[in-house]
C-alpha cells in the first residue's frame, strides 16, 4: 500500500512518514511497517532516519527509465531462454493461459505460481 502511494505520488517526495503514523493508518503494529520501511529503503523509495521515521525520496524520470531498462533486459533474457531448442512451448502456453485467467479473475495467489 505504501509503495503504491509513493509510486502514484499520493505520498510526495520529501514527505516525512513515521512508523507510528503508518501503523495507525493501516491498523497494524509497528513491526510490519518497520519491515516495509526496510524494503522501501532498499528499493530507494525512502530514506530511513533512526528515531525519526523516514523521508520519501519518491520516483523520478531516471528511476522510471532504469526500471524500464531492467524490464527490457529481463524480458529479452526470458525470450532467449524460451526459444532454446528443447523448450516445452506447450508448457509455456499453459502457464501463460493460467496467468491470464488468474489476472482476469483478479486472483493474485494463482498468478504468482
Amino acid at each position: 500500500m505504501l509503495r503504491k502511494a509513493i509510486l502514484s505520488r499520493e505520498v510526495g517526495e520529501g514527505q516525512e512518514i513515521t512508523l507510528e503514523g503508518i501503523a495507525g493508518m493501516v491498523g497494524v503494529s509497528s513491526m510490519p511497517v518497520r519491515e516495509a520501511f526496510q524494503i522501501l529503503a532498499a528499493d530507494g523509495l525512502i530514506k530511513v532516519r533512526p528515531n525519526k521515521g523516514a523521508v520519501v525520496l519518491g520516483i523520478n524520470e531516471q528511476t522510471i527509465r532504469e526500471h524500464y531498462e531492467i524490464r527490457a533486459l529481463l524480458e529479452s533474457e526470458a525470450v532467449a531462454k524460451a526459444s532454446r531448442p528443447g523448450t516445452d512451448i506447450s508448457r509455456i502456453a499453459q502457464v501463460h493461459y493460467a496467468a491470464e485467467k488468474a489476472l482476469a479473475q483478479n486472483n493474485s495467489a494463482a498468478n504468482s505460481d
